[in-house]
């Protein structure tokens, strides 16, 4: 067997004949990172989540820190 370890650090042990016809991802090589944020409002702030949404975007647009040439979205996903 093989040793994975998850980016949790959780160990995930594969059959070694698994490996070889198997795609593997190694994320701790990644140049770039994508950031998933649940931002939890309350429904009588509805009428002010198109503002909220403006500001989020105008502080990643405007960051130094974001690369302009990658896609940047913020978006309203759900109510609930």
């Amino acid at each position: 067997y093989t040793r994975v370890v998850q980016w949790d650090k959780r160990p995930i042990y594969v059959p070694n004949f698994k490996i070889m016809t198997m795609s593997v991802q190694n994320n701790s090589r990644m140049t770039h990172r994508r950031i998933v944020f649940d931002l939890r409002l309350r429904m009588k702030d509805i009428p002010k989540f198109p503002q909220i949404v403006k500001e989020i975007q105008d502080m990643v647009y405007e960051h130094e820190d974001v690369d302009p040439v990658q896609h940047r979205l913020v978006r309203w996903r759900e109510i609930g």
